[in-house]
């Protein structure tokens, strides 16, 4: 089992075992990388927010983040002055 200090990628990835470097380099090579967006078909790739969207989106993520944090000072334990 490998360490992650030593530089292992945990139990099976050995390079002393059948194959050796040569073989986990051909796995490392045929394993499925993610999907760039250039790679998905039209109707699902993301669009950027138009301007109007962008404008109502921001003022509501404030809100929201003015609202949470108010709830947390709410929640916060009071002390008595020192």
């Amino acid at each position: 089992m490998g360490c992650i200090g030593q530089g292992g990628a945990g139990a099976g990835a050995q390079p002393t075992e059948a194959g050796g470097v040569a073989g986990l380099k051909g796995q490392r090579q045929r394993t499925r990388r993610p999907l760039g967006l250039k790679d998905l078909p039209d109707r699902e790739r993301l669009r950027p927010l138009a301007t109007t969207q962008t404008r109502f989106v921001g003022p509501m993520k404030l809100m929201a983040y003015e609202a949470e944090a108010a709830l947390v000072a709410l929640r916060r334990p009071r002390r008595a002055p020192a």
